[in-house]
């Protein structure tokens, strides 16, 4: 519902705190009047609520009659069950509003905590804020950051948002992919190995085998056999997807050339253990989606990948690779803050970890 009045750009309401501000006659009895109307106002629509959420205004003074409405209903707990101050700005703490507030009524209600309002602070310099504001704990404001959709930043169709939800995306530390066809050349065994490496580690990765069994080797599906036998022997039937086969809920899934850019862009590292190659398309795939690039020592893929990958022996120590790898991605700050932000700062992240309590505690 659009209630005009609770617009901080009202004209009423911009006039009326305008005279409050220079102390014109009878502005104190309009102001009154008005924050008993928005009274009435919230006291319809605001009937049989449960949780009530407000945004800034019991600590921003940009609409003071909504305010005191507010106030006045929290503390004669009328409407909702529950309310709760979503605070990103403290007019109090901020000397841009000093000639803005006045140090009595109707501005008080900004400075003091009221009483049957939880307040949440949006980080730890805001909490700390409001807690020599308030003069409290800062144990009593819960601290609920920002957040962000991932998938409004990264393309993200219907089928890869299966497939981020099937695979529990946001859950993994890294996720690799391995964007090709299933045939010996590509050596995805050694892929596996270093998967199960690093899981062994504690570490929670996901590798992504992109491509169906190679269609001009018969061979193909024996050696699929094997890789999926091989995964689980090692344990790491979780850790180790071949889109192509399983994805889909298990009905198999044709990766689209939509569907690989997506990929690439969702992906954290791209992973090429292949003991040959014609040329190595990937390293360019991920160079543009700004992937570490981690591959095979081949003639052609140095010749591609040039100073920007990290080179391996694909005969090497499974383990040894495994821990370059990890060191590599935890000392690029690009990398590891991605990571860091898909598990912490997405709004699906911050909705089960933070905002469900608070509305059910």
């Amino acid at each position: 519902m659009i209630l005009p009045e609770l617009d901080s750009r009202h004209p009423n309401i911009v006039r009326v705190q305008r005279a409050l501000i220079e102390g014109e006659p009878d502005a104190l009895t309009e102001f009154k009047e008005w924050a008993e109307k928005i009274y009435q106002l919230l006291l319809g629509v605001l009937d049989g609520v449960d949780v009530c959420i407000v945004h800034n205004a019991l600590t921003l003074h940009k609409n003071l009659p909504l305010t005191v409405a507010l106030a006045r209903m929290a503390e004669q707990q009328q409407g909702p069950r529950k309310w709760i101050a979503w605070c990103h700005d403290l007019a109090w703490n901020n000397p841009l509003y000093v000639n803005e507030l006045r140090p009595s009524w109707p501005w008080t209600p900004l400075k003091y905590p009221l009483p049957n309002i939880h307040y949440v602070a949006i980080s730890q310099q805001r909490r700390t804020e409001m807690s020599l504001l308030f003069r409290v704990p800062e144990e009593e404001i819960t601290l609920v950051p920002n957040g962000i959709d991932p998938a409004v930043f990264i393309p993200t169709s219907p089928q890869m948002q299966s497939i981020l939800t099937e695979l529990d995306w946001e859950e993994r530390e890294w996720v690799f992919l391995l964007p090709v066809r299933i045939t010996r050349r590509k050596n995805i065994e050694m892929g596996i190995e270093i998967i199960a490496a690093m899981r062994d580690t504690g570490v929670h990765p996901l590798l992504l085998v992109t491509g169906p069994p190679g269609p001009h080797n018969m061979r193909s599906h024996e050696y699929l056999s094997e890789l999926v036998q091989k995964r689980k022997d090692l344990g790491v039937e979780g850790e180790v997807v071949f889109l192509a086969v399983e994805g889909n809920e298990g009905r198999g899934l044709d990766a689209s050339d939509a569907l690989m850019v997506e990929l690439y862009w969702w992906a954290d590292a791209l992973l090429m253990p292949s003991t040959q190659e014609g040329f190595g398309l990937p390293l360019l795939e991920a160079g543009l989606t700004r992937l570490p690039i981690f591959c095979s020592d081949l003639a052609v893929l140095r010749e591609v990948g040039g100073p920007n990958a990290q080179y391996f022996n694909p005969d090497g120590d499974r383990e040894e690779i495994a821990k370059q790898i990890l060191d590599t991605l935890r000392k690029d700050m690009t990398a590891t803050y991605r990571r860091r932000v898909l598990a912490t700062y997405s709004w699906r992240a911050i909705f089960e970890a933070r905002i469900v309590p608070l509305l059910y505690d």
